[in-house]
């Protein structure tokens, strides 16, 4: 096994579908194939999306997923499921049939070349603020861009006070862009809205269609770690994180998928719609400074100043062509064993969890996979010494809240998470690091039951903070397992804008395999902490090797790029150093960094 592993976020696996924290496929093939065979049985008790499926599916092995959230396993089971690509293409063309009379006119402009129709890419809408002294509303599209740039303070074109937005008063959004293709020759443009856009905005909410197309009305915590926040924008339910048209436009789409007759993909078509929502709902963000709408900010439940509405019929037509092209590609196990296997042990596998029926977890799953909702902690429906190996990326502490991020998805798929069970560290839920470390023990026990002799266990984990490495560390310990090795696994420059924007953010997972202390013959991890005298001894010889490897002769520019990117890749090369020799992190990433530029000669 290589001591790094790279895998980019390019795939048509992974770009079939989003979620909020992903291990592209071939990425975890190099230790399906190192540490199991073919026919072998492959767990994921933290499945997400289902990508250790999709990794063990494509190199002969059965699989086995489990997830707390009825969303992940519903994204897993159409990831892992046996679709005909041309069927899906075919019904996918019904569908639209019913809903483009309904959803064309709401996408409707005209060019301004030549007067003729035009279809809408995307309108971009813009925040309102009032001025908390002279009470004037104004856009801030017009007084908080500086060229390509938007200004952190705001100054009130009427009486000039100056301010940060988020001591101001929000208002509703208004459209202040439309970017269109002219339906001649004219090609795309971009232009400030005229009147018949606005009012074009304003109607497509209006009419009878919430009677003709249900959607849900899920309330939105009033707590919540993220999700929370959007009630200080005004938004109390789930169907408000949508403009009314997409709204409109996301219910047909819904409504049309589940009442169309005699169709055999029809839970491929709901794939294909979740896998739009993010994109189209109020979260999506518009950078003036890029010209483009990019996608929401991942990891969070967040509605930025400048939101694109994106043609919800050309998104679901993307993540039409992003599915088929992924079941066409996917190269996934024949078939050839019935459903019989292991005994049908999962018979009863729903029964842990409070979506005991999960209306979306379908026939056409492949017949080498088991796709489980209900939480790792207690995996009892598994047999003791019954899988060949565990590759899972479990919950990194409160870095993610998947229960409150996946309600968008799961108000539509009607089942919600059990958060009782949820293994975070959260303040809302009152969940503090050893309730995390406990419930993480008690998961890797579960894996050490189910596992059989000699079998191994990887997990995929990063975190900043030395205190959440720790309770891994203990909750590995507890588990009765040791660690065997430890393997950099950088997911390329296709990074998430959390990881690309902040300075504590770290980039480069481990993945972490261990075995069971029995097997190892190793004894149990002393409470010994190493000291900071350790953590410079250690980077000084690494920063010693990589000087004599590394040009001098690089730009300032690049050199700045480059010992970015180095700094975070080395506290991921500690981290592993440490957990090697068996004695607990001493230290979190904004430590590490002073560490590093002030006593081990690094930036």
């Amino acid at each position: 096994m290589p001591t790094e592993v790279v895998a980019a976020k390019t795939s048509a696996a992974y770009r079939a579908h989003s979620y909020h924290t992903k291990v592209p496929p071939e990425g975890i093939a190099p230790f399906i194939e190192r540490y199991s065979r073919p026919g072998d049985v492959v767990l994921d008790p933290f499945c997400g999306s289902g990508m250790t499926g999709v990794a063990a599916l494509q190199a002969g092995r059965r699989a086995v997923l489990v997830d707390l959230s009825p969303a992940a396993t519903f994204i897993a089971a159409n990831y892992c499921a046996q679709a005909d690509p041309a069927q899906l293409a075919r019904e996918a063309a019904l569908v639209l049939d019913a809903v483009r009379p309904e959803l064309e006119p709401l996408y409707a402009t005209r060019c301004r070349a030549c007067g003729g129709p035009a279809t809408l890419f995307y309108t971009v809408w813009s925040d309102r603020y009032a001025c908390p002294d002279c009470r004037e509303s104004f856009v801030l599209w017009d007084v908080a861009r500086q060229g390509r740039r938007v200004a952190a303070a705001l100054a009130c074109p009427n009486c000039r006070r100056e301010g940060r937005k988020d001591a101001w008063e929000r208002l509703e959004p208004v459209p202040v862009l439309v970017a269109f293709r002219c339906q001649g020759k004219c090609g795309r443009q971009e232009a400030p809205p005229d009147d018949a856009d606005l009012a074009l905005a304003q109607a497509a909410g209006e009419g009878d269609w919430e009677k003709r197309f249900p959607y849900p009305r899920t309330p939105i915590p009033q707590r919540g770690d993220e999700i929370a926040r959007v009630h200080k924008q005004g938004i109390a339910r789930v169907d408000q994180l949508f403009t009314r048209r997409n709204l409109r436009a996301i219910a047909a789409l819904w409504h049309a998928a589940a009442t169309l007759p005699g169709l055999q993909c029809r839970h491929q078509l709901f794939f294909c719609i979740t896998g739009a929502m993010p994109r189209a709902s109020r979260t999506n963000k518009y950078i003036p400074a890029l010209g483009c709408a990019p996608g929401p900010i991942l990891g969070t439940m967040y509605i930025p100043g400048f939101h694109p509405e994106l043609n919800v019929l050309a998104l679901f037509q993307r993540k039409l062509s992003d599915a088929t092209r992924y079941y066409r590609d996917s190269a996934l196990a024949p078939s050839a064993e019935g459903d019989g296997w292991m005994g049908g042990w999962v018979d009863g596998c729903q029964k842990k969890s409070d979506s005991s029926i999960h209306p979306f977890i379908h026939p056409s799953i492949h017949p080498l996979v088991r796709i489980s909702t209900q939480s790792a902690t207690d995996l009892s429906n598994i047999p003791n010494a019954s899988v060949d190996y565990v590759f899972t990326d479990p919950p990194f502490g409160s870095n993610i809240a998947y229960s409150e991020l996946n309600l968008l998805w799961e108000s539509w798929l009607g089942v919600r998470t059990r958060v009782a069970d949820e293994a975070i560290v959260s303040r809302t839920q009152r969940k503090s690091v050893a309730d995390y470390e406990g419930m993480m023990a008690t998961a890797f026990a579960e894996v050490r039951r189910v596992l059989k002799r000699g079998g191994r266990f990887s997990i995929v984990f990063h975190n900043a903070s030395g205190e959440v490495w720790r309770a891994l560390q203990n909750a590995i310990a507890a588990a009765g397992l040791a660690v065997e090795s430890a393997v950099v696994f950088d997911k390329g420059p296709n990074q998430s804008f959390k990881q690309f924007t902040a300075a504590g953010a770290v980039t480069h997972d481990l993945v972490v395999t261990c075995l069971s202390r029995a097997a190892s013959r190793a004894p149990r991890a002393q409470a010994a902490v190493a000291t900071e005298t350790d953590v410079v001894a250690f980077l000084r010889q690494v920063l010693a090797a990589e000087d004599q490897a590394t040009p001098q002769s690089d730009s300032v520019q690049a050199r700045g790029t480059r010992d970015a990117a180095r700094t975070r890749k080395l506290y991921s090369l500690t981290i592993a150093h440490f957990l090697l020799q068996g004695v607990r992190v001493p230290i979190g990433f904004k430590a590490f960094r002073r560490l590093l530029a002030e006593r081990a000669g690094g930036s």
